[in-house]
Parts: structure tokens; sequence; C-alpha cells
């Protein structure tokens, strides 16, 4: 209980003396198949953000 109310008041100096400016990484691979069309990657959103407007496209061989 001690250690927890210590890091309370840390937080809360923290919090109170200074600006907490997140940092955000969304650094992931993303890959499709060369047939399935429509996907346009997306480097702030989800990968799904247009999924309605993915297809499947006719493979020739």
């Amino acid at each position: 209980e001690a250690r927890a109310a210590l890091i309370r008041q840390l937080n809360d100096l923290l919090v109170q003396d200074y600006a907490v400016i997140p940092l955000v990484d969304r650094g992931r691979v993303s890959a499709h198949l060369h047939d399935l069309k429509g996907v346009v990657m997306n480097s702030w959103d989800s990968e799904f953000w247009n999924i309605a407007d993915w297809h499947k496209s006719p493979v020739s061989r």
C-alpha cells in the first residue's frame, strides 16, 4: 500500500508540474493479396477503414 501511495504521489507531481505529451507509434506491417482490389493502406487509421470497397478480382492464369 505504501508503494502504491508513493507512485500516486509521483504521478501527481509529474502531471501538475509538467506537460505530458503522449507519443504515438502506429508502426505495423500491413499487406494484402494481389487480387484483392480497392484496398487503400492508411498510416493513421485502421487498415480496415475502407473495407466496404474491397473486392476480389478474377485471377488470370
